[in-house]
C-alpha cells in the first residue's frame, strides 16, 4: 500500500509570509521615503511639480493595488482557504459606512492632537483642501534683494518655490529675492483671502512719498 506524501506546508507557508513582510515593509519605506525626497529631486533632476505628482500618482496606486493583494494572499496561506472572504468584505463595509456615518476622527490626527495636548501646544485644524498661488514681486517692493529668512510672511503660509525665468528655485533661509520672481505658497482654504491679502501687499511696489 503505497502512502500519499505530504509537502512540509510549514515550511512553505512561512517563507511565502516572510517574503510578503518584507515586500509590504520595502513598500511602506519607500512611500515615507520618496515623499521626503521631493525637493532632492526637484533640485538635483530638474523635475516640475507635474512630474512629482505623477511620481506621487503612481506610488499610491501601486500601493492601493499592493495592500489588498497582499492581504489575501496572507490570509489563504494562514487558513488555506478564501471562504472566509465574503465575511471579511461584509465586515470591511460596515466599519467604514459606520465610521463615516459617526464622522471619526481618523486615528494619526487622534494621536497628533493627543501628543500635543501633553505638550501644551494648540492643534490647528485644517479644511484638507489646499490652493496653491503665485505672487509678482513688483520692481520697489520690500521684498527685493531680501533674503527669505528676513521676511516676515503670513501665518499659515507655506513658500514652495521661486520662479525665476525659466528656473524654478525651491526656498531657502539664505535664498535671496529679486525683482520680477514669481513665489509660488500653499496655504489651506479657510486662509486664503488672508494669505493672499497679506503676500501681494508684501509683493506690490512701494511708492514714494
Amino acid at each position: 500500500m503505497v502512502q500519499n506524501q505530504e509537502q512540509p506546508v510549514g515550511k512553505i507557508t512561512f517563507s511565502i509570509l516572510i517574503a510578503l513582510s518584507l515586500s509590504h515593509c520595502l513598500n511602506d519605506l519607500l512611500q515615507s521615503v520618496v515623499s521626503a525626497a521631493y525637493p532632492l529631486f526637484k533640485d538635483d533632476l530638474g523635475l516640475s511639480f507635474a512630474q512629482i505628482g505623477l511620481i506621487t500618482l503612481v506610488y499610491q496606486l501601486s500601493a492601493s493595488v499592493f495592500q489588498p493583494i497582499t492581504g489575501i494572499i496572507l490570509i489563504f496561506e494562514m487558513t488555506g482557504s478564501l471562504s472566509q472572504m465574503l465575511s471579511l468584505s461584509v465586515v470591511s463595509i460596515v466599519a467604514y459606512v459606520v465610521a463615516s456615518l459617526m464622522k471619526s476622527e481618523p486615528i494619526y490626527e487622534s494621536l497628533l492632537g493627543r501628543l500635543l495636548k501633553n505638550r501644551g501646544e494648540e492643534q490647528v485644524k485644517t479644511t484638507g483642501q489646499k490652493i496653491l498661488s503665485e505672487h509678482v514681486i513688483m520692481h520697489g517692493s520690500l521684498l527685493v534683494h531680501k533674503a527669505v529668512a528676513q521676511i516676515d510672511w503670513p501665518k499659515h503660509c507655506l513658500l514652495v518655490a521661486i520662479k525665476r525665468g525659466e528656473k524654478e528655485i525651491i526656498p531657502k533661509g539664505g535664498t535671496i529675492l529679486s525683482a520680477s520672481d514669481v513665489i509660488v505658497t500653499i496655504n489651506d482654504e479657510r486662509d486664503f483671502s488672508y494669505v493672499h491679502e497679506k503676500m501681494e501687499a508684501l509683493c506690490a511696489e512701494q511708492i514714494q512719498e
